[in-house]
């Protein structure tokens, strides 16, 4: 099903009245919140449908090494790039996370992965393309 644009703005705005719980934050460690993301998806619904929990919970797995969250983030249906910071996200955020500086943050941080990884396998195909017509001039 293909949403519009009013669709997706008279959601939010439905949205807006529905009673969230937050029962689940007496459970955490005690700690400062306020500013983090904790992958609630409270910011939900994104106008551009982008999973903004998922999203940062990806970005901050991979920047802590988790090789598997750049996969799982490349697989998302829709991607920080996609953001047109509208802003409905911030507004939704209990925790005031700055979510379109967080998009902005995954856009770079995975564009700049995946030119290593680009760079990196272009160079090891030169290099085993290099290393095969080496092995078969010696046969000549």
């Amino acid at each position: 099903m293909e949403w519009t644009s009013s669709d997706r703005l008279y959601i939010t705005s439905e949205l807006k009245n529905v009673e969230k719980d937050y029962s689940f934050i007496g459970t955490m460690q005690r700690q400062d919140i306020q500013g983090s993301c904790i992958y609630c998806n409270h910011c939900q619904p994104c106008p551009q449908e982008i999973n903004i929990g998922l999203v940062n919970k990806y970005l901050d797995l991979a920047k802590a090494g988790d090789e598997l969250a750049r996969d799982h983030y490349q697989n998302l249906k829709h991607h920080a790039s996609d953001c047109i910071e509208c802003g409905v996200c911030e507004k939704n955020c209990p925790f005031h996370v700055e979510v379109r500086e967080k998009m902005k943050e995954a856009v770079e941080f995975f564009s700049i992965i995946w030119l290593y990884l680009r760079v990196h396998l272009e160079m090891g195909a030169f290099l085993l393309i290099k290393e095969s017509i080496k092995a078969f001039s010696e046969y000549l």
